[in-house]
């Protein structure tokens, strides 16, 4: 799988203050899944192992999160809204969350868990 965001708003500078706890970020994200000699299996209707080979799939999401604690900590929802190829496999909607050990900071690379 390859993702990469394609839009996304930068985070806001002010400082400490209780008006920059949290911010709304909007983004896209494109995920391409390769097939490329990929297979996998599943049980049919009489209990047997089934494999099939997966092709290539190409996805679009929308990304909804908000960055809290000023800056440490980003959770988000990831929503599929445009889905290209059939590789055997359906996604659904994500979330999750990401802390930054040091604070987000426009133009920096910051490492997250």
């Amino acid at each position: 799988m390859v993702s990469n965001n394609s839009f996304a708003q930068p985070y806001i500078e002010g400082g400490k203050t209780r008006h920059r706890f949290a911010q709304l970020n909007l983004g896209l994200d494109q995920r391409l899944f390769s097939g490329v000699g990929s297979r996998s299996a599943v049980l049919n209707t009489n209990g047997q192992i089934e494999t099939f080979e997966l092709n290539n799939q190409a996805e679009t999401r929308l990304i909804i999160g908000g960055t809290h604690f000023w800056g440490h900590t980003d959770f988000y929802i990831a929503i599929p809204i445009l889905s290209l190829g059939k590789s055997g496999f359906t996604t659904g909607v994500e979330t999750g969350a990401k802390y930054y050990p040091w604070r987000i900071e426009h133009n920096k690379i910051r490492p997250y868990v």
